[in-house]
């Protein structure tokens, strides 16, 4: 698979495409159309999802906030020829895991972060569908997203027969009027209770 990981990247040179939609295992499900790849890419080599949890710390840079899944990635091929050369020849030279994203990772977040945009995750959305796992997110719906990546939930998100094109988004109930100090501060203390970070 590691072997795998890095050809694919070189593969798509010899490719007579000019933009290229790269996936890494049959865990992906495209739910919406998406955009023209040009318009996707803005003019950018590279464009990609954060992954799910996003803040790491790595060789190179050091740290980043934007972790970037690699199971999804959108490619201007000629472009990015350099950069994938380096990233190929990085996770060649020496095995630490099967791990072609921290390689990945390292190269684009240390020599070439200007030259890659980052989509939102409904372009590689990776919560669990209907399915509760410790430390992943959990969703009831898949409304609004373009590209579904998750093999655990594979199975249920092929059983939907059509998404809506944006999620709903419920309205909030409007203040009556001006609140006071004590109000507002059990509003905070409401909001706290309400799964909003993902453990």
């Amino acid at each position: 698979m590691r072997r795998l990981h890095y050809r694919r990247l070189l593969l798509i040179d010899q490719r007579e495409e000019e933009f290229v939609l790269l996936v890494d295992n049959g865990d992906v499900l495209c739910l919406q159309v998406i955009p023209d790849l040009p318009q996707l890419l803005r003019g950018a080599g590279l464009a990609a999802c954060v992954e799910h949890n996003g803040s790491r710390y790595f060789i190179g840079q050091g740290y980043t906030s934007e972790y970037i899944n690699c199971g999804v990635t959108f490619w201007h091929t000629p472009s990015t020829h350099q950069m994938r050369q380096d990233i190929v020849a990085r996770g060649r030279t020496r095995f630490r895991s099967v791990e072609d994203q921290l390689t990945f990772n390292e190269v684009v977040q240390t020599r070439y972060y200007d030259q890659m945009i980052i989509l939102p995750c409904q372009y590689n959305f990776r919560a669990h569908f209907r399915q509760k796992v410790r430390g992943w997110p959990t969703v009831n719906s898949l409304d609004g997203v373009k590209i579904y990546h998750n093999a655990h939930s594979m199975a249920e998100a092929k059983k939907l027969t059509a998404v809506k094109p944006l999620a709903d988004l419920a309205p909030l109930e409007p203040d009556s009027a001006p609140l006071t100090d004590w109000q507002k501060f059990v509003r905070k203390i409401q909001l706290r209770f309400q799964p909003h970070h993902v453990r």
